[in-house]
This record gives structure tokens, sequence and C-alpha cells, in this order.
């Protein structure tokens, strides 16, 4: 079981907080590179092997990884999906949990159906996962993966995770705010080519 020792000091989540509140209020990037830019930082907060973020496709049925970091390589992929019908106990935990914590994730109620097919393969030891909410609707999940023995997350982790979930959160409403600005602009762009296109034609007649 990992001890205490190896957890970020008090200053680290200070630190961390701080940058997470930064890039949520200074937006600006796509949601690709704010979901590349927070699971860094995440995985390097609670130094964690695999920090990964999940959102809800096919109607709520799977789950599909959207950023995946990996802190050893430094490196990004996505593109997993885990379906509902497979896992059931952890989907419904992402329900009805404010956090999952496992920190022996083989043997969790909540995540020891992964086991086989997720756990040992990559080796993971303890899972720290904080569902995201839009609306007071889950609409995924942050990961935080301990690739090694089992771990005892302390508190400050579990209130840490929580944190990035929100920013996570704040980071889509942004991105669809910009989203729905850029639909708008078009459509105003659109029909003042319109009206001037008509008054052209009033003006031939």
């Amino acid at each position: 079981m990992v001890t205490s020792t190896s957890h970020a000091g008090l200053r680290d989540f200070e630190c961390a907080r701080l940058r997470l509140a930064r890039g949520s209020v200074e937006g600006g990037d796509s949601l690709a590179m704010a979901f590349r830019s927070t699971t860094e930082l995440a995985a390097d907060t609670i130094r964690v092997e695999r920090c990964g973020i999940w959102l809800f496709v096919e109607e709520r049925r799977a789950i599909r990884c959207f950023d995946l970091f990996e802190r050893s390589s430094r490196r990004h992929s996505e593109g997993t999906v885990l379906r509902a019908q497979d896992f059931p106990a952890y989907f419904g935990a992402l329900e009805h949990m404010r956090v999952v914590q496992a920190d022996a994730a083989a043997l969790a109620p909540a995540t020891a159906e992964l086991e086989a097919a997720y756990l040992s393969p990559l080796g993971i030891g303890a899972m720290l996962d904080a569902p995201l909410f839009r609306s007071g609707k889950v609409v995924g999940v942050v990961c935080h993966e301990h690739v090694g023995p089992p771990r005892t997350w302390t508190a400050k982790e579990v209130d840490f995770v929580s944190s990035v979930s929100d920013t996570v959160a704040l980071e889509m409403e942004a991105a669809a705010l910009r989203d729905a600005e850029a639909t708008l602009r078009a459509r105003e762009a659109q029909l003042a080519e319109l009206r001037k296109w008509k008054a052209r034609g009033r003006c031939r007649a």
C-alpha cells in the first residue's frame, strides 16, 4: 500500500487550484487543449500515472475517453470506450457518488468489475474518479489512475479531484458558449448578406 509520503503537499494543492482557476477564467483555448492542460496538471499534482477525461456517448450507454495523459511518457491519447452494460456498478457509482474512491480498485465495489478488462492489463491498483456535472446532470468523469499497488487516497486528494472536475465542467460550459456565439455571428452575417442582395434587387427593379 502506497503511503502518504508519496502524496502532494498542501502548497502543491494550493498552487494547482490557483492554476486551475486562472485557466478557467482566462479561457480562449480549444476544449481539446483545455482538457490536455487539465489532465497534465491533475496527474502531476497528485502524482498518478494516468489522468483521463471521459464523456458520455451513445445516449449515455457508454463513456469515451476524450483525453488521457500518461505522466511517465508525457503522452496524450484518446478513444477508449467503456460500456454501461459491461460495467453496471461503475456506471451506477458515477450517477450517485461525488467521488468514486477506490484505494484497492480490484476489490472496491464500484470498480472491481473493471479488473479483468481494464485494471489488470494496465496495472492500475487504485482509482480516484470525480464525475462531471453540467446543469445538475452527470455528463462524464475525470479519472485519476494510480499504476502500481493499492494506494490510500488522502482527504486533500479527494477534495482536489472534485475541484478538477468542477474546472472541466466550466471548460465545457465556456466552449459551448463560444460555439453558440460563433453560430450566432455566422447567422447574423448570413442575414446581413441576404439583406444586401435583397436591397440590390430592389434597386435594379
